[in-house]
């Protein structure tokens, strides 16, 4: 997405990609907020609220299949939502931990419940390979430099 009045600038004549996911099955209990934008015109656009997007991302961060598919911008907008203070919409997260799942129908569902697992799941990450996944897309490199179990297991204490 390039957002409005972003620096990006393509050449005339250039090819401009862009993709859509819909999710045909979506897993209830997200919120939904109408954005209001002015330029070029007016218009708005409905999207997930910042808590359901939250809950989306954890339920990404911790349930996506790393064998090739390493993701250390899960880990990076993980970071960006809890520096925010944004809790997730824990309704929306059991929904699709529980659809795809990642969470026993037999189990019950808590908040603390869930950290517990999430911290579990940072027992097999590799740290090292996540940061240089999102090393590429970041101006400080440097900034990576506190990323480590401890620390998201802060993190996680912080939802």
């Amino acid at each position: 997405m390039i957002a409005v009045g972003s620096s990006f600038h393509g050449q005339k004549g250039e090819l401009l990609k862009v993709k859509f996911e819909i999710d045909t099955d979506p897993a209830q209990g997200f919120t939904t907020e109408a954005k209001p934008f002015f330029w070029p015109q007016v218009f708005s656009v409905l999207t997930c609220d910042l808590p359901s997007l939250f809950a989306g991302k954890l339920h990404a961060t911790f349930c996506r299949k790393r064998v090739n598919n390493i993701k250390g911008r899960d880990w990076y907008d993980f970071l960006w939502y809890v520096a925010r203070g944004i809790k997730p919409n824990y309704i929306y997260l059991e929904s699709k931990l529980r659809q795809s799942g990642n969470w026993p129908a037999t189990s019950a569902f808590t908040q603390d419940a869930f950290k517990e697992w999430a911290k579990d799941q940072l027992t097999n990450f590799d740290f090292e390979t996540e940061k240089q996944d999102v090393r590429r897309f970041i101006a400080n490199p440097r900034s990576l430099d506190g990323w480590s179990k401890d620390a998201f297991r802060a993190a996680i204490d912080r939802l």
